[in-house]
C-alpha cells in the first residue's frame, strides 16, 4: 500500500446538497455493487442524507486515482461519534487494507474535531458455535490496536418448551 496514493475526503454540511446528495447516491451504488443487491431500505438513505445535511454525521472516504473505493458513514452526537455503515469497491478488497486506512484516517480527522469517543463495533473472537469470518477477525485485530475500552456483551438463550 506504501506504493499507493489514497486520498482521505470527506463530504460534510459545509457541501452544498447536491454534493452530498451525490456522494450519498455513489455510496448506496457501491453497497448494491459490493452484495448484490439493495442493502437497507431507501429510507435509511434518505435518513443519512439528512443526517450530513443536519450537521450530525459526515460521509467519509478513500480515492485512489480520483475513483472512490472506500466509503465510511459516520454519525455523532456531541463528543461522541459511531460508524453507521462501511463499504469498499469489490476489486480494491484484496489488493490491500482499505478499510484499515479509511478507519486510521477517519480516528485522525475525528480527533483534530476534538470528538472524544469514537465507536469502531464490536471485537469479535471465535468462541464455541461462532466464527466470525476472517475478514471480521481481521478488522477486529485492527480495532484492538488503539488500546480502547473493552465491554462484556451478554448473550441470553432461552429453550422454551412447546406451548
Amino acid at each position: 500500500m506504501e506504493n499507493e496514493k489514497l486520498n482521505f475526503k470527506y463530504c460534510s454540511s459545509k457541501d452544498s446538497k447536491d454534493i452530498v446528495k451525490k456522494n450519498i447516491d455513489d455510496f448506496k451504488k457501491a453497497h448494491f455493487d459490493m452484495w448484490g443487491k439493495q442493502t437497507r431500505p431507501d429510507a435509511s438513505w434518505d435518513s443519512m442524507l439528512k443526517s450530513i445535511i443536519d450537521d450530525e454525521a459526515v460521509l467519509c472516504f478513500l480515492e485512489k486515482n480520483h475513483e472512490t473505493i472506500s466509503y465510511l458513514f459516520i454519525g455523532y452526537h456531541k463528543k461522541f461519534c459511531f460508524g453507521w455503515s462501511q463499504v469498499n469497491l469489490k476489486k480494491y478488497e484484496k489488493d490491500f487494507q482499505v478499510r484499515h486506512f479509511l478507519e486510521w484516517s477517519v480516528i485522525k480527522f475525528l480527533k483534530k474535531r476534538k470528538f472524544r469517543f469514537y465507536e469502531l463495533g464490536e471485537r469479535f473472537y471465535k468462541y464455541k458455535g461462532f466464527k466470525p469470518s476472517e475478514k471480521y477477525l481481521s478488522i477486529s485485530d485492527f480495532k484492538e490496536k488503539f488500546g480502547g475500552s473493552f465491554y462484556p456483551k451478554v448473550f441470553f438463550e432461552s429453550k422454551l418448551n412447546d406451548f
